[in-house]
């Protein structure tokens, strides 16, 4: 399992080298609630300035999603970070893009799953919350595949990713409740527009430390999602070390018992040696030469 301590500083490493092309995806990727901040007037009433706080309530509670697509750019150039080969700033803009447009389906398929999960019970939602806050980082093509990738990686690194997807949503709620309390001031029955004017500004203020905030969640969940593939990719390579270790010693044995049950050729007994001829008699040339005379 991966350090704490490491995929932080990976994730730090990575949002300081690459944190205006970050922060400008930050703001394509929450542009639905950007538009609304900018756009927003001061309410008429009291009712209507309760419900932008509401409002601002569920921005800060469902700000996560926008996030996850984020750790899709994060994805495509963390790993430049992590072998010491960064890439560029343009290139960076560039990849991030089509990494943040790649992951927009995957977190829109994260985001209604989670749903689903929390309207049937509490803790079904938050499990799947921390299970598939990694789709957005996933490469893999298809949706069902990269909630499964997302799945494998989360459980590969659980406890990592649950601290980030729980401190993930418990800061941008806490952004909106700093910024009611900063900004925003108790409403009478009969408020002035002086007090109205605050809740806009709330929402805009809010929406804008949430887009700061982004990059930050998306470069740690893309950590998070790096080192789960790396230790995946090690334990890979250590498994098929050990099998082919494993497949050479039993080949060993396989032979040794082979050539154990293989008989020993019987032994060739020697050939006995010629003997040698006798040495001729001196006088035999002689009497062969008397022999043919007569």
């Amino acid at each position: 399992m991966s350090s704490p301590v490491s995929t932080a500083v990976l994730a730090l490493r990575t949002y300081a080298r690459y944190v205006l092309p970050l922060t400008l995806l930050a703001i394509v990727a929450c542009a639905p609630i950007v538009w609304y901040a900018l756009r927003a007037k001061a309410p008429p009433d009291a009712a209507n300035a309760r419900a932008m706080l509401r409002f601002a309530y569920a921005v800060g509670a469902t700000a996560w999603i926008w996030q996850v697509m984020l750790a899709g750019a994060a994805t495509a150039v963390i790993a430049g970070v992590a072998t010491r080969t960064p890439l560029g700033q343009p290139t960076a803009l560039h990849r991030g893009l089509f990494g943040l447009l790649g992951a927009i389906v995957p977190g829109l398929a994260a985001a209604a799953a989670v749903a689903v999960g929390g309207l049937a019970l509490v803790v079904p939602g938050l499990a799947l919350l921390v299970l598939l806050s990694l789709s957005g980082a996933s490469r893999v093509r298809g949706i069902p595949a990269a909630l499964v990738a997302s799945m494998s990686a989360a459980r590969a690194n659980l406890r990592l990713a649950a601290i980030v997807a729980f401190a993930m949503v418990v800061v941008d709620v806490a952004i909106v409740i700093v910024a009611r309390f900063a900004i925003t001031v108790p409403l009478p029955k009969k408020p002035v527009a002086a007090q109205l004017v605050t809740y806009p500004r709330m929402l805009q203020l809010a929406v804008a430390a949430i887009v700061i905030v982004s990059p930050v969640v998306a470069c740690a969940l893309a950590a998070v999602h790096h080192r789960a593939l790396t230790t995946a990719r090690t334990d890979a390579r250590s498994d098929a070390r050990s099998d082919a270790r494993s497949d050479a010693r039993a080949d060993a044995r396989s032979d040794a018992r082979t050539d154990a049950a293989e008989p020993e050729p019987a032994a060739q007994p020697e050939p006995e040696p010629e003997p040698e001829p006798e040495p001729e008699h001196p006088a035999a040339p002689l009497r062969r030469s008397v022999g043919l005379l007569a």
